[in-house]
């Protein structure tokens, strides 16, 4: 059974069963799972109206990128120092992949501090270009924001580069999506 949904709840639960549609939200849930459904027809309507808008209306501009020669090290601090999980890859200011959080720490050997002179060594010889994945699935600024949503839950990703001629600029991530339904909430609340 379909019920309208909240996308920030059914990604939560159900990543794989969520799907959007240009009509509503909707999501196929496991049996004896109830999903809260959307509280009005204008909040469905916010939600939708926000969906449709451009990518470039949410994205985060101008992301920081990094080489493929980058080192893994590298590659985590600068994760760590801006607080964020992805980083588009780029050679000539051209996107060639994406490096993620999760790759690197998949190409860590076990669980590491951050002291750990050894493991950082190992990871200071790996490269970007070993651990990133090429060719990204990517959303220009034109595109909607519900293609962008479409798109991570099609391919299970959590941020896609937002590419224009070839050059990242911007970034667009489920936590923005997330953002978006907030807001279109508490627009509604608010009146």
């Amino acid at each position: 059974m379909a019920a309208l949904v909240s996308v920030a709840w059914c990604w939560a639960a159900w990543p794989k069963a969520c799907y959007a549609t240009s009509i509503s939200l909707s999501c196929s849930c496991a049996p004896g799972q109830v999903p809260r459904k959307i509280s009005s027809e204008a909040e469905s309507e916010h939600h939708m109206k926000r969906l449709k808008s451009q990518v470039q209306d949410y994205m985060t501009a101008d992301p920081i990128v990094v080489a493929p020669s980058a080192t893994l090290v590298e590659a985590y601090n600068i994760m760590f120092d801006n607080e964020v999980r992805r980083l588009p890859v780029v050679v000539d200011d051209e996107l060639v992949g994406i490096v993620t959080l999760s790759d690197i720490l998949l190409a860590t050997p076990g669980y590491f501090e951050e002291d750990d002179l050894e493991t950082r060594l190992e990871l200071a010889a790996r490269t970007v270009r070993e651990v990133m994945s090429y060719d990204p699935i990517t959303v220009t600024p034109e595109d909607s924001v519900q293609e962008a949503a479409e798109r991570m839950l099609e391919y299970q990703i959590s941020g896609l580069p937002v590419v224009q001629d070839g050059h990242v600029v911007g970034i667009i991530t489920e936590s923005d999506i997330f953002r978006i339904l907030v807001e279109a909430r508490f627009a509604v609340e608010t009146g």
